[in-house]
């Protein structure tokens, strides 16, 4: 888990970098947003991911897929 925290951190900085925030020694509130969508997504990706190894006609494809979309939305993620 620490490990997958620290890459999405340090994806979330090269990220904000790329976007014009500042870099920071800490973790500024940009980077922490960038870190909490990054972590978001993660989660959407494994629903789809989920649904992408179920048979095509599968309740559970559409099932996954909602999943997914339900979670970006409560976030706030596109």
């Amino acid at each position: 888990m620490k490990e997958l925290v620290a890459k999405l951190l340090d994806q979330a900085r090269a990220e904000c970098f790329s976007e014009g925030c500042k870099p920071a020694t800490t973790v500024g509130y940009d980077e922490l947003e960038k870190l909490v969508e990054l972590v978001v997504q993660e989660c959407a990706d494994i629903a789809r991911e989920v649904g992408t190894n179920t048979v095509p006609e599968d309740f559970a494809l559409d099932k996954c897929y909602e999943i997914e979309d339900k979670i970006k939305q409560h976030f706030g993620v596109e």
